[in-house]
């Protein structure tokens, strides 16, 4: 990861979405996942998620931008509360540094705290 990048991580609001969808094309629309997004049609996926009542999401950014991002849900299971992960996005210029490993993580913190 980049040393001199300040980075921080803060719960996703509805503000956060468009920033969310545009990361989310900018790494699934291109190689090597190809797939058919575009910001239309991905604004509703982080939208619908965070309408979710066990909802969870954290972002991780840099000074002015956001270049990461989770979201898991709580599905309650027989008396037990496991978090699934939905959706993990990346930013590529920052991809294999470590960065998802930082948000799961930090996510898992969070979670022990509450």
């Amino acid at each position: 990861m980049n040393k001199t990048m300040e980075i921080m991580f803060s719960n996703i609001d509805d503000g956060d979405l468009v920033r969310c969808s545009d990361l989310y094309v900018a790494s699934f629309h291109e190689f090597p996942w190809n797939e058919e997004w575009t910001p239309n049609n991905t604004f509703e996926k982080p939208s619908d998620f965070l309408a979710l009542p066990k909802a969870v999401a954290i972002k991780k950014i840099s000074i002015d931008d956001t270049c990461g991002f989770l979201f898991e849900e709580v599905q309650r299971w027989n008396g037990a509360t496991p978090y699934c992960l939905k959706e993990i996005c990346i930013s590529k210029a920052i991809q294999r540094e470590k960065v998802g490993t930082a948000l799961t993580m930090t996510l898992e913190e969070m979670l022990r705290e509450s």
